[in-house]
C-alpha cells in the first residue's frame, strides 16, 4: 500500500467516524477499525442471547431508537474474562461521540475503575485525530475524565469513578454504566446510582449493569431479578461463546458422528457406551447420550462445547476469541460450583447463602393447591386467601406472628398456620421502613389479629415497651424472644430443619401471593456476611439495608421460639397440646359434621322432598 492510498484511508476513517450504524455487523467492524479490537459475534450455547458485539449494538441500539424510553436499564450477564469491561468502555466512546451525550462509568472498586480509564484512554488516543477532522477539540484529559467540545459546541465527558456513595452522587448523564456489580462494597451506591441518568436532548436514561453472577444472594442476581421488573433486557454470553471455533477437518465432520456418555452437569465427564454401562443406576443418571463428531468424541470438554464450536462459522478464529485449550484450562482451575456459575453464567453458586437448600418451587404453595391439599377439593372457583384463612379458622388450624421491630431498618410482620401434619405456612407479611411502633401496631397488627387471630406473637425483645403496646392491642398474647448466646445460630439451624431434612422432607412452605413473593426473595439471597476477602463469617448473617435481614429474623424469631430445638411442630401450640382424639380423627370429624350440616340445609331448603346428596371429593384434610 502506497503512502497515498494510507492518507486517503486515514481521510476517509476521518470522515466515516461519525457516520450512525445500522446493524451488529457494523458496529463490529467500527470497532475494528477505529479501535482495533475484533469483538466475537454470535453465541453457540443455548442459554445465551448476545455475543459482546450483539450486546453493544442492543446499547447502542435503545439509545438511537429512544427505545430506552421503555427499556431503562440493561443487564450484560457474562463470565469472568469474558471482555465485559472491554466492551462497557469501548461502547461507552461510541455513544459520548456518535449521540454527544455524556457517560458516566462507575466501578465497583479501584482496581476496576484504573482498568476502564486504562482502556477509555487507549481509544480515545486511537480515535483523537479523526475527531479533531471532525472538528471537536478535547476540553480536558485527566486520570478519571475526557471532555470533548463538539462541532456544535455541545460539552460531553466520559468520566469514570468508584461506585461508592459519595461517587454515585457526582454525575447526571444520560447513560450509566455500573461495573462488576457483584462486587460493589457498598450496596447504597448502586441505590444511589439510579438517580443519575436523566435525559438529554431528546435522549432517554439508560442503566447497564454489568457483572459476573458469583452467588445467588449477590448482588448482580438482585439486579437481574430488577432488571426484569422494571422492563428491562438481560443480555447475556458466556466463556463458550467466545471461543473460537474447532476446524471442521479436525472434527471429522465427513465420518459417521459417534455415541458417547456425558455429565448432565459438572465436573465435566466424557465416557463410551461399554463404560456407561458399567456405572450402577445411581451413577447412570448423571449422564445423558450425545452423537459427537468423530474427530471431538472424546474430547474432555464434550459434555459443555457438544458439537457447538464445529457448527458455529468457521470464521469465528482470531481477534478476541479464545483458543479451546486456554478455556479448558479455566475450567481445570475452577471448581465446578463456581465454574457453572462464572464461566457458563448457569445457577449462581449457593456458596454463602444462610439457607442454601431452600427450593422456591418445593417450598412453596400455590392458594389452589393449598385448597386441595386441606379439602380433597381442585378446582375451587373464585377462590380467594380470606376464603382460605376463613375456611382453616373452621379447621381450628392456629396462626402465629413473628415480629421484627425497624424504624430505621424495617418493620416487620409475618404470620404463619401450623397444620395437623406439622407442617408450617408462612401465609402473609407486611415489612416497611421508616415505621414508628405505633404505626405497625395500630395499622397493620391490629388488621392481622383480626384477620388471623395468632394464638402468639414471638417479638424481637430488645423493645420491650413496643411489646407491651402490642400487648394491649393483642389481648396479652405478644412476647418476647429470649436471646441466648448461641440464640442466631440455633435458630438458623431450626428454621434450616425445617426448609428441609436429612430425608428431603419439607415442613415449611410459602403461600404465594402478592405480598409473599418478597419471602421467597429472601430466602433466596439471604446470605452471611463476609470477611475483607469475600469469605463468609461463620454464625453471622449479613444484615443489609434492603430488609431482607429484618424479615428473615421475623421467621426465625416465630419458628424458633415455638419450634425450639424438639425437631417438630405441635399443632395447637407448644402449651397447648390436643387431648384425647389424635388430629387426623378431629379433622375427619369435622368433615362429618360439615357434611351434616349440607344435609340439613337442604332439608330445609327442599321442605317435603327427599334430598339427593352428592358427593365430590372429601371435605376437610386428607391424611
Amino acid at each position: 500500500m502506497t503512502e497515498e492510498q494510507k492518507a486517503q484511508i486515514e481521510q476517509l476513517k476521518g470522515e466515516m467516524i461519525l457516520k450512525p450504524l445500522n446493524s451488529a455487523e457494523e458496529l463490529r467492524n467500527w470497532m475494528i477499525t477505529y479501535l482495533d479490537l475484533d469483538f466475537p459475534l454470535g453465541v453457540v450455547y443455548p442459554e445465551s442471547t448476545h455475543s459482546p458485539a450483539e450486546a453493544m449494538w442492543r446499547i447502542y441500539e435503545l439509545i438511537k431508537t429512544k427505545e430506552s424510553m421503555n427499556v431503562p436499564q440493561v443487564a450484560m450477564l457474562a463470565s469472568r474474562d469474558s471482555y465485559k469491561t472491554l466492551s462497557a468502555a469501548a461502547i461507552e466512546v461510541l455513544c459520548m461521540i456518535h449521540f454527544k451525550i455524556a457517560v458516566a462509568h462507575g466501578a465497583a472498586i479501584k482496581p476496576q475503575s484504573e482498568k476502564a480509564i486504562q482502556y477509555v484512554n487507549s481509544f480515545f488516543r486511537k480515535i483523537h485525530k479523526y475527531l479533531e477532522v471532525q472538528g471537536w477539540t478535547k476540553e480536558s484529559d485527566n486520570k478519571g475524565k475526557i471532555q470533548y467540545i463538539t462541532d456544535d459546541g455541545d460539552d460531553v465527558y466520559l468520566r469514570v469513578v468508584v461506585a461508592t456513595v459519595a461517587g454515585m452522587n457526582s454525575e447526571h448523564t444520560p447513560l450509566l454504566f455500573m461495573d462488576e456489580v457483584d462486587v460493589v462494597q457498598d450496596p447504597r451506591a448502586l441505590e444511589e446510582a439510579k438517580m443519575i441518568p436523566c435525559t438529554y436532548k431528546g435522549y432517554y436514561p439508560l442503566t447497564v449493569y454489568l457483572s459476573t453472577r458469583k452467588f445467588a444472594g449477590g448482588l448482580m442476581e438482585k439486579t437481574l431479578k430488577e432488571t426484569v421488573a422494571a422492563g428491562g433486557e438481560i443480555l447475556r454470553w458466556n466463556i463458550i461463546d467466545i471461543t473460537e471455533r474447532i476446524p471442521e477437518e479436525v472434527a471429522q465432520v465427513d465420518k459417521p458422528k459417534v455415541l458417547r456418555y456425558v455429565s448432565i452437569n459438572l465436573p465435566m465427564r466424557n465416557m463410551s457406551p461399554e463404560e456407561f454401562n458399567k456405572l450402577n443406576d445411581e451413577e447412570k443418571v448423571k449422564y445423558e447420550p450425545f452423537e459427537a463428531y468423530a474427530g471431538i468424541a472424546k474430547h474432555p470438554m464434550l459434555s459443555v462445547i457438544r458439537n457447538r464450536l464445529v457448527d458455529r462459522p468457521q470464521s469465528n478464529i482470531g481477534g478476541l476469541y479464545k483458543p479451546l485449550t486456554a478455556v479448558h484450562n479455566n475450567f481445570k482451575q475452577t471448581a465446578p460450583d463456581w465454574a457453572n456459575a462464572q464461566l457458563l453464567c448457569n445457577k449462581p453458586s449457593s456458596f454463602g447463602l444462610v439457607y442454601p437448600r431452600f427450593s422456591r418451587h418445593e417450598n412453596s404453595i400455590q392458594l389452589q393447591e393449598a385448597w386441595e391439599y386441606l379439602t380433597g377439593e381442585p378446582d375451587k372457583k373464585n377462590l380467594t386467601l380470606g376464603f382460605l384463612i376463613d375456611y382453616m379458622h373452621d379447621m381450628g388450624i392456629p396462626f402465629f406472628a413473628g415480629v421484627d421491630w425497624g424504624f430505621t431498618d424495617e418493620s416487620t410482620i409475618v404470620i404463619a398456620a401450623v397444620l395437623p401434619n406439622n407442617d408450617m405456612w408462612i401465609m402473609d407479611i407486611v415489612s416497611a421502613s421508616g415505621l414508628e411502633d405505633s404505626d405497625l401496631i395500630d395499622k397493620y397488627a391490629k388488621e392481622f389479629d383480626e384477620i388471623y387471630r395468632p394464638k402468639k406473637w414471638y417479638c424481637d425483645s430488645a423493645q420491650p415497651g413496643s411489646i407491651r403496646k402490642l400487648n394491649r392491642a393483642v389481648k396479652g398474647t405478644a412476647k418476647g424472644v429470649k436471646k441466648t448466646k448461641d440464640f442466631v445460630v440455633d435458630g438458623i439451624n431450626c428454621v434450616q430443619s425445617v426448609i428441609t431434612d436429612s430425608n428431603n422432607v419439607r415442613k415449611l412452605k410459602v403461600l404465594v401471593s402478592g405480598n409473599t413473593e418478597r419471602i421467597l426473595d429472601c430466602f433466596e439471597v439471604y446470605k452471611w456476611k463476609t470477611d475483607g476477602k469475600g469469605d463468609p463469617i461463620d454464625g453471622v448473617p449479613e444484615h443489609g439495608k434492603d430488609g431482607t435481614s429484618d424479615i428473615m429474623d421475623a421467621i426465625r424469631y416465630l419458628i424458633f421460639t415455638y419450634l425450639g430445638k424438639r425437631g417438630s411442630f405441635n399443632f395447637a401450640g407448644r402449651n397447648d397440646k390436643p387431648k384425647g382424639d389424635t388430629w387426623q380423627e378431629k379433622a375427619q370429624s369435622y368433615n362429618d359434621n360439615l357434611l351434616k350440616k349440607k344435609v340439613k340445609d337442604l332439608a330445609v331448603r327442599d321442605k317435603g322432598k327427599n334430598p339427593t346428596i352428592k358427593k365430590k371429593g372429601k371435605i376437610g384434610f386428607t391424611f
